[in-house]
């Protein structure tokens, strides 16, 4: 039994602690009071308030203020939880409560998970949030279970199974647009911690608000794409009806199989739907008071300051306009 700053280290894993107790006939090591263990030539290390270790089997736990690091030059990916299972010799956790996976503007939280190499899996209310420029923009999601595949170390890519939910938050001075993603199942692609493209499949649903600005658009898949950290398109696949509400200015009802949007700024300034495409617009400005019904192939409707400014229709296009007092003209 050792007491005050003991060091037991061999080639591979130091050994760090207040206190160490080593009973060599069951070769089983006990620390406690600022616990340190690393595995040196990875750079890698547990902290915690005590810690239990097998050598011959290779295994450990960790119990108390549990952190896990692995540094990859600058960037460390950091476990906190309030207890661990590990292998030593392998990057193999299993952690317990409370848990915090951070790395640069990432953090995944969650009630429990794993880690084996370049794969981990958070379970238990399972959390995302990823920020850029002091969260100006934002990115939250959750869903039963989250998987995260690391690429060189780098969290790269997550997977949302089960009941999944994606927020994103992109603001501009004092103009903030929000967009909501529902789903089965979702997918985030963080390419060098910048967000790359966002996916979400079955009974899907996005919800997009910005001022007095309102749509909803159901589908079966939705595809969200970013070009140099901005928000750049966004598709929504399934026939469904859409309904975008400018500003109280007029209403719009639009169904199509295909529904793609387009951003300039984080404004939406094009909407295209694709597929026995129709579109119903009322306006609710005084003295414009009126209704327009236009069908086609393909409807092409464009945005200013989130307002509907005009309509290109093609391909078997019909349409109808009726206003109050002056009859209508098809």
């Amino acid at each position: 039994k050792f007491e005050g700053n003991v060091l037991l280290e061999d080639e591979q894993r130091a050994l760090f602690a207040q206190h160490i107790h080593v009973w060599p006939d069951s070769d089983k090591v006990l620390a406690s009071g600022e616990v340190v263990l690393s595995v040196m030539d990875e750079d890698r290390h547990i902290r915690a308030d005590e810690l239990t270790y097998r050598a011959t089997l290779n295994f450990g736990t960790a119990v108390g203020n549990v952190v896990a690091s692995k540094k990859n030059g600058t960037d460390s990916l950091i476990i906190e939880a309030d207890s661990l299972r590990f292998v030593p010799d392998e990057e193999t956790f299993d952690f317990f409560g409370n848990t915090v996976v951070s790395q640069r503007r990432t953090s995944l939280f969650a009630e429990s998970g794993w880690y084996r190499g370049n794969i981990l899996r958070a379970i238990g209310h399972p959390q995302v949030f990823w920020s850029r420029s002091t969260q100006v923009d934002s990115l939250w999601a959750e869903a039963d279970t989250i998987d995260a595949f690391l690429k060189n170390d780098i969290l790269d890519t997550l997977f949302l199974t089960a009941n999944a939910k994606i927020q994103l938050r992109n603001q501009r001075e004092t103009d903030v647009a929000k967009f909501t993603l529902m789903g089965d199942a979702g997918f985030i692609n963080l390419a060098e911690n910048m967000l790359s493209t966002l996916k979400m499949n079955g009974h899907v649903n996005l919800g997009f608000e910005q001022a007095d600005t309102f749509a909803e658009l159901p589908g079966d898949s939705i595809f969200v794409s970013f070009k140099n950290g901005k928000l750049d398109s966004l598709i929504v696949v399934g026939a469904s009806e859409g309904t975008f509400n400018a500003a109280g200015k007029g209403n719009s009802r639009f169904l199509g199989q295909k529904k793609t949007l387009w951003f300039l700024d984080d404004r939406l300034v094009r909407l295209r739907l694709e597929g026995h495409a129709l579109c119903h617009y009322s306006s609710l400005v005084e003295r414009e008071d009126g209704d327009l019904d236009l069908s086609g192939d393909i409807l092409d409707l464009f945005f200013e300051d989130n307002e509907l400014s005009q309509i290109i229709a093609g391909g078997n296009v019909s349409g109808v306009y009726l206003q109050d007092d002056t009859g209508s003209a098809q």
